[in-house]
């Protein structure tokens, strides 16, 4: 099934946190989401530790990744994307922005990318200098000697509305987009919603930070993504996507973030892109017709019928666990074998 793109461009941030996905998978996947209709593939997981002691880093195995993945975005049209990391203790004693220009103007994957996502958020913290002058420099040199030829897209310190828990006030952060609102209009700048796992963002939270940016907001929208606390027991495969529907006008782009279970996170990313791009206020058939599609008749139709307790916390998942283990035996699709992996890796309750 190929969509159109209705409003902004939907799209993937690769961005969870201790998944170890293969090439083979990701290029699966890619392809599967591509045919889809996908508009933008970014690889946005951190690099190493080992890595970061240069000024710019890049997400792990970037060069070998890209690769693989340039062939399917040259043949759909994808726009495919690579995370660079900043260490901006070290940008702040040697003040050579031009180091890190030079670092991306050589990087081997630089011809086959399309989005280029500067992430600012490993920034220093909990009541330190937010490093904004820096963080717009950078942006500016970027912007300057790649903006012709790719997206610039940010990922800043603040993402989200609420920073009552790492120590910044709500008026730091004002005064931080404040400050990055400076930096050229073509660059998109990321945010999350009112929270880091937003369930709802309604129109006046979209018109706040469209303000404070003085730009549409890219929206990274912490869906299906599961690797957080109170979030890795579960399948999260209900895309409540509801606000994203009716406020979707007002973004520049919208980025989902997989589960650590990368081929499973279709079901719930299919169906929030049929719905949304179908402007469809129902989801629950798209839901049950993509579980069938990707899991099968018999899988599909057990995992759907319990699909809002796919919880190993929830009081009657033996029982779930039972049914969707039988409805396993023989199954060898990707999707069956990762299901089963995260049936038999289920944290103890």
């Amino acid at each position: 099934m190929t969509t159109e793109h209705r409003g902004a461009p939907l799209g993937i941030v690769e961005a969870t946190k201790g998944a170890s996905w293969s090439s083979d998978e990701r290029v699966l996947f890619v392809e599967h989401l591509a045919r889809e209709g996908l508009a933008f593939y970014l690889l946005g997981s951190r690099p190493h530790l080992q890595h970061r002691s240069a000024l710019v880093a890049f997400s792990r195995n970037s060069d070998a990744e890209i690769s693989r993945l340039a062939p399917i975005s040259r043949s759909t049209g994808l726009a495919l994307g690579i995370s660079a990391f900043f260490e901006e203790a070290l940008v702040r004693s040697s003040r050579d922005i031009s180091v890190i220009v030079e670092s991306l103007q050589n990087a081997d994957f630089i011809g086959d990318i399309k989005t280029l996502l500067l992430r600012f958020d490993g920034a220093p913290l909990r009541g330190r200098h937010l490093l904004a002058d820096i963080q717009v420099e950078i942006v500016h040199a970027i912007s300057s000697s790649f903006g012709l030829t790719m997206q610039i897209v940010v990922c800043p310190t603040l993402y989200a509305d609420d920073v009552s828990e790492i120590g910044i006030s709500d008026s730091e952060r004002d005064r931080y987009r404040q400050t990055l609102s400076q930096i050229d209009a073509s660059v998109s700048i990321f945010w999350s919603g009112p929270t880091l796992m937003s369930d709802r963002i309604t129109h006046g939270a979209v018109e706040r930070v469209t303000e404070q940016y003085q730009r549409k907001p890219a929206l990274w929208y912490n869906f299906p993504v599961n690797d957080g606390r109170g979030y890795e027991s579960r399948l999260r495969l209900i895309p409540e996507i509801e606000d994203v529907q009716q406020t979707l006008g007002g973004f520049d782009m919208v980025a989902f973030n997989p589960m650590r279970q990368l081929r499973l996170s279709e079901i719930p990313i299919i169906s929030a892109m049929r719905a949304i791009q179908s402007r469809r206020s129902d989801w629950s058939d798209i839901t049950q017709t993509v579980c069938i599609e990707t899991l099968g008749l018999d899988v599909g139709e057990v995992v759907w019928s319990n699909i809002t307790r796919l919880d190993h916390r929830d009081r009657l998942w033996p029982s779930i666990d039972e049914a969707i283990g039988l409805a396993l035996k023989g199954k060898k699709s990707p999707y069956a074998l990762e299901l089963r992996t995260w049936l038999d890796q289920a944290p103890s309750t």
